[in-house]
């Protein structure tokens, strides 16, 4: 269980680290499962820096101040383009046209040489041509503190969010509403050796436009307050390797029949990385048990969890990439609390010019129930297979803008007709960050 954010885009500094690739967002322009607890099983799927190196490069790439206040505008087009299904029906889809819209500033304010306030305000809107009434003011905002001394690194602090989303199990635009809270500390050992402690809340708000706030169907099933709490020991070996083994204590309330989906869950998690221009490896694996909380009557649990991400430039201008899950996701099932996701992916990125990359990508995975439902006067197991496939061109037009267009087929077919679908998506991506899209 994860949450569906998209984690921040980090940028290794210029020279040979940026000419394997500089770390921009990794897009895959497929419906998300049902965002669930926050767990430290799911890996971003992306390159990620130390939060110290990060804060540097910023420091360093801000071409604005005042007075000691660093200023980084942002200003970003997502997905304006066309898709043939926004409802996800399985029958007479409807198609229309869309744009995301996102402009604002990140902020540091730096106290010293050790401790940092770090904020941003990005407020947004998202665009349907035909359809206004799906139309919708977005966007995020957070602020932290993060402090990093010779054996101690702290990160405390909070953040909003309006996004649209999408779901599998209600492939409709969604309106969600979210607020999180985060504190993390970690502590030098010395000899390559470190702990940490990390303490987590979430908030969310989901609905969709048109759909009455029943009981048992629609994204309010998916409303509650996640809280997670972890903590572990991190080695680092070899020259880039590191080492993580961890344990997570989670626990969910709903706002929906509280009684039956309320949980808990306790994770054992070994965490495998690996960081060199060339060669990135981020690996969790472990297991995870889940129980009812107090006093529902949610299902128990107990399965393998983790997920992956590698990416490896095989020259300068050729990177292949593979990114996959094992994991738990809430359902918006009345008779299933919970199904088991898994999936695979892979992506290709040719780099035929110094401002061209050509991409190509793919998913395939299954969602599987473990209670059998009542389908057509039987019981069935539900079982869903995904894929998803698709390509596109990133161009870098300036130094700081970055043009990229994208087509995405994306099907689900169940066992349960009702359940399925395809989509046809078009898109189109304009930032200013200079880098390629991956």
């Amino acid at each position: 269980m994860t949450c569906c954010g998209r984690a921040p885009v980090v940028r290794p500094r210029r020279g040979s680290a940026a000419r394997y690739g500089a770390a921009a967002a990794t897009m895959w322009l497929a419906l998300g499962s049902a965002r669930a607890q926050l767990v430290s099983d799911v890996v971003p799927t992306e390159r990620i820096i130390p939060a110290k190196e990060k804060v540097d490069l910023d420091m360093q790439n801000a071409r604005f101040h005042l007075g000691p206040v660093r200023l980084l505008p942002e200003f970003d087009v997502s997905n304006a383009g066309y898709n043939n299904n926004i409802f996800g029906q399985p029958r007479n889809p409807v198609g229309d046209w869309t744009a995301s819209f996102n402009a604002g500033v990140r902020f540091i304010v730096p106290f010293g040489y050790k401790v940092y306030l770090l904020g941003d305000i990005l407020p947004g809107y998202t665009w349907y041509a035909n359809h206004s009434d799906l139309n919708n003011f977005t966007g995020t905002g957070g602020l932290s503190i993060d402090g990093f001394f010779n054996h101690l690194s702290f990160e405390a602090g909070g953040r909003a969010s309006q996004s649209i989303v999408f779901y599998s199990e209600a492939p409709a635009p969604t309106l969600s509403k979210s607020a999180r809270l985060f504190a993390r500390t970690d502590v030098d050992l010395g000899s390559g050796f470190a702990a940490f402690i990390d303490a987590e809340g979430l908030r969310i708000r989901d609905s969709q436009e048109g759909v009455p706030l029943d009981a048992r169907s629609g994204v309010i099933r998916f409303n509650r307050t996640d809280e997670a709490y972890s903590g572990g020991v991190r080695y680092k070996f070899g020259g880039g390797w590191t080492l993580t083994p961890e344990v997570q204590y989670t626990t969910t309330r709903f706002e929906v029949t509280p009684e039956q989906r309320n949980n808990q869950s306790v994770g054992y998690l070994l965490g495998l990385g690996y960081s060199r221009p060339r060669f990135y490896l981020d690996l969790v694996g472990g297991y995870r048990e889940g129980d009812s909380y107090q006093g529902s009557t949610f299902p128990h649990y107990a399965t393998p969890v983790g997920s992956y991400f590698v990416s490896y430039f095989i020259t300068p201008w050729l990177e292949v990439r593979s990114n996959g899950e094992r994991r738990v996701s809430y359902s918006l099932d009345v008779v299933n609390a919970y199904y088991y996701q898994m999936d695979i992916g892979g992506t290709l990125n040719i780099q035929v010019h110094p401002r061209i990359l050509l991409k190509g990508f793919g998913l395939t995975g299954e969602n599987k129930y473990p209670i059998p439902q009542p389908v057509g006067g039987t019981d069935l197991q539900r079982l869903d297979r995904i894929t998803s496939y698709g390509g596109g061109v990133s161009v870098i037009l300036t130094r700081r803008l970055t043009l990229t267009g994208l087509v995405t087929h994306r099907s689900d077919v169940s066992n349960v007709p009702s359940a399925n679908y395809s989509l046809l998506q078009y898109s189109t991506f304009l930032s200013f960050t200079g880098e390629f899209m991956r």
